[in-house]
């Protein structure tokens, strides 16, 4: 280019990548470039005046006239210190909008000549009211998005220009320099802010429509779906709160499947501890429900004793156990006889058992008898104590609507003896008693044709 003579608007030019300065905008810079060190170093013992102008290209490193834009910000330089021998940190404040007309590059830093852009100003009433809409959305987006500080509010509640006010905004919400280089262009003070507002109300409405998605994401989430990411949130938590005792739900759904229950009971269990998962820890309920679940897991589903009927075997035990008592003993016997010619027969199906009936004063050995026969017979041995017992719930168990449930006594007796097969000694079952609560012995005896109890 040719060498122009000196003018009093020919400036030292600081081409920046990234970077658009807005007048009234005051900008800390690292500058390493040679050019750019030099037309600082220029602009220092003159004037300390300089134009900033952005690239077009940010991938240019020493650019021409066609590789920045025409129109920049004549600055000044506020405070300049040496870093290192090859960079310069300058703080520049923006003073105006200038149109570059000419552009030298025959000395060791870029020269333009800088022609001042006349900017338009609206009429007071649009002004006013444009600003007080600006001012509003300015607020509110700082509210939902958290990006302006309370100082920028301040300054925008305070701002009495609509150019300074788009500028001021325009520098905290564009970060796209094609974008920031259109505002510095637009020389209408009117225009410029009516953009500014575009801006702000199309994030804002970005934010609604991303709102609105979610809850339309989240009503349309099938419900399985649904509590997939719950129980995955759950386990994360209960992952946290247990440490290295692992996932407390993952650890009862394990139970349930290795107890060896049968498909609709494994069922019911599993929906039960997802109801638990969904429930507060602290709640009556929570613990009703996990009451429940222990219990039935820990009944014996599967675990049963291997019978032993040799008769030779079951009256030694008893003889060894019992002295007298023969006509009991030959009874007895009788019993555990017919029980093997069943078995023998495959005739012993998993039907109703049979019941003895041992009748006689306390103290003549009844209770000592049905321990020999478990003994005798290789199984487990639990006593039921049915004297007193009024309420039906006793024997049936309580519902598990009530805080405190509890098993009835043929499922706690199960419970205690660990196998499917014990032998349950029903003691002083005359002793029974009935009362407005409900008859005991008809609930034994529904218990006894195998209707199914209330299990907690």
């Amino acid at each position: 280019m040719t060498q122009y003579e000196p003018y009093s608007n020919r400036y030292p030019l600081l081409p920046l990548k990234n970077v658009v300065i807005y007048p009234g905008n005051i900008v800390t810079l690292l500058v390493g470039r040679p050019r750019s060190i030099q037309a600082v170093e220029e602009a220092l013992t003159r004037d300390k005046r300089i134009v900033v102008v952005a690239h077009r290209n940010p991938d240019v490193d020493d650019p021409l006239a066609s590789d920045v834009y025409p129109v920049g910000t004549l600055a000044e330089v506020v405070q300049s210190e040496r870093q290192s021998t090859s960079t310069l940190q300058v703080v520049l404040e923006g003073i105006r909008r200038v149109k570059l007309s000419m552009f030298d590059t025959t000395r060791p830093y870029f020269n333009v000549l800088a022609e001042d852009l006349i900017e338009i100003d609206a009429t007071a009433n649009e002004a006013r009211a444009l600003m007080k809409h600006v001012t509003d959305l300015a607020n509110t987006y700082s509210d939902q998005r958290t990006r302006l500080s309370s100082e920028v509010i301040d300054m925008v509640q305070r701002a009495t220009e609509p150019g300074r006010l788009a500028d001021l905004l325009a520098t905290q919400l564009l970060q796209d320099t094609p974008k920031r280089q259109e505002l510095l262009e637009e020389t209408n003070t009117y225009d410029r802010l009516v953009r500014v507002a575009g801006i702000i109300q199309s994030d804002l409405d970005i934010v609604a429509l991303e709102q609105r998605i979610k809850d339309r994401v989240r009503d349309q989430v099938e419900k399985n779906q649904r509590e997939y990411y719950l129980r995955e949130q759950l386990k994360a938590i209960h992952d946290e709160l247990s440490g290295d005792g692992g996932n407390e739900m993952d650890a009862l759904r394990r139970k349930i499947s290795e107890r060896g229950m049968p498909a609709d009971i494994e069922e019911r269990l599993s929906r039960e501890v997802g109801r638990l998962e969904r429930m507060p820890a602290v709640s009556a309920e929570a613990t009703v429900v996990r009451t429940y679940l222990d219990i039935m897991i820990a009944l014996p589903w599967s675990e049963q004793s291997v019978d032993q009927l040799d008769i030779d075997v079951a009256e030694k035990t008893l003889d060894d156990d019992h002295y007298g008592l023969e006509h009991v003993k030959e009874r007895i016997l009788d019993f555990l006889a017919v029980r093997k010619l069943r078995q023998e027969s495959q005739a012993d199906a998993t039907g109703v058992a049979q019941i003895l009936c041992l009748a006689g004063p306390p103290g003549v050995g009844k209770t000592s008898l049905g321990r020999s026969i478990a003994r005798a017979m290789n199984r487990e041995f639990v006593r039921v104590s049915l004297g007193g017992v009024r309420d039906e719930a006793e024997i049936r168990g309580h519902r598990r609507t009530y805080i405190g449930a509890m098993p009835g006594r043929m499922i706690t007796a199960m419970k205690q003896a660990g196998t499917m097969n014990p032998v349950i000694l029903l003691d002083e079952i005359d002793k029974l008693s009935s009362d407005y609560r409900g008859d005991s012995a008809s609930a034994l005896l529904s218990a006894r044709s195998g209707a199914e109890p209330e299990l907690c």
